[in-house]
């Protein structure tokens, strides 16, 4: 902002709304900063604001006539946040409007429009979060880091299988990891054949394999198992051909609801005993 604008104005300043670096940006914007231009459309501006009377335009009501058939509204606002405002002129009966009320009237009602949509712009961007740069102690790796139940070493070009049982259609398979030093891969496949071991592409995919920054962010998910058989967690190293990653992770299986558990109650409880 040039000083020698903000000084030229100094007297301007406390008629303004918002004379803020912003607001008076927009003039010299309009004029292509041109101060002289741009410091006489200023004052023409307060000018007219005082004749207009507009910092109490909002406290005025047009005619009734004008309130019920001068169409248009405030009808909510976008995804930004910003008012939006409707003007319905297919329904517009302006010569009506003409000879029931004053064009002086029907200027004003317009102009009170404008000021409302400004405020409401200005109550908006009171209430938006404009972000900011995030202090480093809230960063993930920087706090204190959850137990988990395991800890393996994913091998350079290769990868770890944690195999987990689902008993019951309706389970929640949920799951924890992070590693060290570098990002891992991670997906999650069901076998098709029950006792033997096989490779990701005979299984099927249940949960894309791609690569995750559990390095910096410890990750975490879920997911309702449509059919009952053995999940397996895959913890993917393939792309990595020199180092191999450090993982921490735990595996958890969430019964969907009460009379679940009873059957898997029933069947340990049917289960031989070791020493038998």
């Amino acid at each position: 902002m040039p000083p020698q604008f903000q000084e030229n104005i100094q007297d301007l300043l406390p008629a303004l709304p918002n004379p803020d670096d912003y607001f008076l940006l927009r003039w010299l914007r309009a004029r292509k900063f041109d101060l002289q231009k741009s410091e006489d459309m200023v004052r023409k501006h307060v000018e007219f604001r005082k004749q207009q009377d507009l910092d109490n335009i909002l406290t005025w009501q047009p005619s009734e006539v004008i309130q019920l058939y001068d169409s248009g509204g405030l009808c909510g606002y976008d995804y930004e946040g910003c008012p939006v405002w409707f003007d319905l002129i297919g329904t517009l009966d302006p010569k009506g409007l003409l000879l029931s009320a004053s064009k002086q009237d029907l200027i004003r009602k317009r102009t009170r429009v404008c000021e409302l949509l400004m405020q409401q712009c200005e109550l908006q961007s009171q209430k938006i979060n404009h972000g900011g740069e995030v202090p480093k102690s809230y960063y993930l790796h920087n706090q204190v880091r959850p137990q988990y139940e395991h800890t393996a070493t994913v091998a350079r070009d290769s990868f770890l299988r944690v195999e987990t049982e689902v008993l019951f259609p309706g389970c929640v398979l949920r799951w924890q990891f992070t590693s060290d030093g570098t990002d891992i891969g991670f997906g999650v496949f069901l076998k098709t054949k029950r006792g033997e071991r096989q490779r990701a592409g005979e299984m099927t995919e249940v949960l894309p394999t791609r690569r995750y920054n559990a390095h910096q962010v410890p990750q975490d998910g879920s997911l309702t198992c449509d059919k009952a058989g053995v999940y397996v967690l895959l913890f993917d190293n393939t792309h990595s051909l020199r180092r191999p990653k450090k993982v921490s992770y735990t595996v958890d299986v969430l019964l969907p609801d009460k009379a679940s558990e009873k059957k898997i109650e029933g069947l340990e409880a049917t289960r031989p005993s070791p020493a038998q």
